[in-house]
């Protein structure tokens, strides 16, 4: 009960204001670091302290250790959650190509099982005479897709 008597006035006696200031320049220094997700905190602490805008501007020089810390775990949860979605969109396109290549393989087989054409045939030896254009465009499309 003691602690929380202690802290609670400084944490409320801050300006709503001020505190989106220091935590946009927080924000600032961990972008001029260039912090990646697999940036430390331990390593980019005494980074920022080395920062030529630490020694400069004494605003940020007055910045305590835990609003730093908050602005750096906010910077990195961003830089994480654009990371996620980065490998989910390369994850979703392999699978596309996966999933077309798959498309083409099952159509090939299917008409190498039927006997319809065998591995020395051309296309334009098929037994129709000629392949239909819309199966052909069609196929020649799914290659596309699966390169």
């Amino acid at each position: 009960m003691r602690l929380i008597s202690f802290f609670a006035p400084r944490f409320i006696a801050k300006e709503p204001s001020r505190t989106r200031q220091e935590h946009r320049e927080t924000v600032d220094l961990f972008k001029e670091l260039q912090v990646d997700i697999l940036t430390k905190w331990q390593t980019a602490y005494p980074t920022v302290l080395e920062l030529e805008a630490w020694r400069t501007y004494p605003e940020i020089q007055e910045l305590q250790t835990l609003d730093i810390l908050l602005g750096f775990e906010d910077y990195s949860r961003v830089r994480e959650m654009g990371f996620e979605e980065q490998t989910r969109r390369v994850q979703r396109e392999k699978n596309r190509k996966e999933e077309a290549e798959g498309t083409v393989r099952r159509s090939l087989v299917g008409v190498f099982l039927s006997s319809l054409v065998d591995f020395h045939s051309c296309w334009s030896s098929s037994p129709g005479g000629k392949v239909d254009p819309t199966e052909e465009s069609m196929l020649h499309s799914a290659l596309r897709e699966a390169k």
